[in-house]
């Protein structure tokens, strides 16, 4: 009986352990981040319209850190610490964001796609944004942290989605005459 009553018990704050909210709310610095990215060493970047802001204590204070966009923006981080921002220009940061450089980019910023993020990096650092020029949508990559950029695609079809494990690529694509297709690079 003694052991029928501890097992209850230890199940019952289990449930209890288990039923916790693990969800702990932030109050970000602006009304409606549009996009956040977390460094290779945990800083966390936020951005809503022109505004950038950055946290160095998970979450709990905020510094805006705006490196002079005039417009909506995006973030995104690379596994080799390398911070990119896009607004009306492409620019970079390998000190957390504390200094920019601006990029040559061959592409429109306001034609960034902009769900669920625009600026993504593999494991190697290559940096891919997508691009939609309606109806066709172009992917980027650079090799050499955003100094030069060559378009990626399959012949005249329309790179829908991009995604990374690890070092490898998957893409998938639509296009005319086309019923869809998936690759792995």
């Amino acid at each position: 009986m003694k052991t029928l009553i501890i097992t209850i018990l230890v199940v019952l704050i289990s449930i209890q352990a288990f039923a916790q909210n693990l969800w702990q709310e932030l109050k970000p610095p602006t009304v409606d981040p549009s996009c956040i990215a977390v460094s290779s060493n945990g800083n966390v970047f936020i951005n809503y319209e022109a505004d950038l802001h950055r946290s160095t204590d998970n979450g709990q204070s905020w510094e805006n850190i705006n490196p002079g966009a005039p417009s909506f923006s995006y973030v995104g981080t690379s596994p080799t610490g390398v911070i990119y921002f896009i607004s009306d220009l492409l620019r970079k940061s390998t000190d957390e964001g504390n200094t920019w450089i601006t990029l040559n980019s061959p592409f429109n910023p306001y034609l960034i796609i902009r769900e669920p993020n625009p600026i993504m990096t593999n494991s190697a650092g290559d940096i891919f944004i997508q691009f939609d020029n309606n109806p066709h949508k172009y992917t980027y990559r650079s090799t050499d942290e955003g100094n030069s950029w060559a378009e990626i695609g399959i012949d005249s079809s329309i790179m829908v989605d991009i995604i990374f494990n690890k070092n490898l690529c998957f893409a998938s694509f639509w296009g005319p005459g086309i019923e869809g297709l998936l690759y792995k690079s």
